[in-house]
């Protein structure tokens, strides 16, 4: 789990609106972070947010049938 970044708690913000299981947000590790591009806006955490919340709700949609619980990883500098 990657909780020290900007975009680890707006992942976690978005799970916890989404009603969403908060132990799955242990399986993620996100990397990196802002500045990525010459922006006033915070583009690499908002990517790496939205991708890892839709990686973690395709992880998470698995383990509900039965798989075993996966790790999402996202990389600021990818993301962006």
């Amino acid at each position: 789990m990657s909780n020290g970044s900007d975009a680890f708690g707006v992942l976690a913000q978005l799970w916890r609106w989404a009603g969403e299981d908060p132990a799955a947000l242990e399986s993620t590790r996100l990397t990196g972070g802002d500045p990525v591009l010459p922006s006033n806006f915070k583009i690499a955490t908002a990517a790496t947010a939205s991708i890892a919340a839709a990686g973690l709700a395709a992880a998470e949609l698995w383990r509900l049938r039965g798989g075993r619980r996966q790790r999402v990883a996202v990389d600021a500098r990818a993301a962006a």
